[in-house]
């Protein structure tokens, strides 16, 4: 996934508006780690579910060899928009792990 740096700052935004003052900043830096590892779970399961039946197969693959640069281009020659999966799969998230926050 491209921009990493940009994710990783949603991740800090959205644990600070879901936990503010609650915890420390040890306790922060795991409820980062563990909310980066859930999204990139769900974002890894939406891009997979975008490939074709016929495409898996060379998904699955690339994904078991690490070569995951291999699965974004092959994502873009297939014509699909990883921006705005990133963005959706954002407001997925938001939806899941921090309900209610749209409304603060």
């Amino acid at each position: 996934m491209e921009n990493n740096q940009a994710l990783s700052q949603y991740i800090s935004d959205l644990v600070e508006r879901v936990y503010g003052e609650e915890l420390d900043d040890d306790a922060k830096s795991e409820a980062r780690a563990e909310m980066y590892k859930a999204f990139m779970q769900l974002y890894n399961k939406r891009l997979v579910d975008k490939f074709s039946d016929d495409q898996l197969d060379k998904v699955e693959e690339l994904a078991q060899q690490n070569r995951l640069d291999e699965i974004s281009k092959l994502a873009y020659n297939n014509g699909i928009n990883l921006t705005s999966l990133v963005v959706e799969v954002a407001q997925e998230f938001q939806r899941l792990y921090a309900p209610g926050l749209e409304d603060k």
